[in-house]
């Protein structure tokens, strides 16, 4: 399995990934250092997972279960809550890989432009998603 580990610098995050090696697996570490920490023991990437405007943003997914199930709520500093929906489907017994499915949601009174945008969004970011995880 591809595992992506946020913070990998630090000590939970370090930990983390040396352990899921150990365990057969393959990591992939974020952090915001530009390398990553001499015994970090898989791929790296730097990078800021939570920049200035998102920082207030939290984001609740839907409870730990063994069928892909991610959805989550995006609660927003505004106050406005965005419900997303995200599957996680495995390409079938005897075969790696999965398919991701996010829906984008086109919320009230949002313009063509506007959904367009969170469309474009969200697909950029899962394309690098991908690319992160196919390396």
């Amino acid at each position: 399995m591809k595992i992506l580990i946020t913070g990998s610098r630090g000590f939970v995050g370090g930990s983390l990934g040396r352990f899921a090696v150990q365990a057969g697996h393959e990591v992939l570490g974020i952090s915001r250092a530009t390398q990553p920490s001499l015994d970090w023991p898989g791929k790296y990437v730097s990078a800021d997972v939570v920049t200035a405007d998102l920082a207030p943003v939290i984001v609740e997914f839907a409870p730990a279960n063994e069928f892909g199930v991610l959805d989550h709520v995006v609660r927003m500093p505004s106050g406005e809550s965005v419900y997303n929906p995200l599957r996680v489907i495995p390409a079938g017994e005897g075969h790696p890989g999965c398919e991701a499915v996010f829906t984008v949601r086109r919320r009230a009174g949002m313009s063509d432009e506007e959904f367009e945008s969170d469309v474009a969004t969200v697909a950029a970011d899962l394309n690098r998603l991908r690319r992160l995880a196919e390396d």
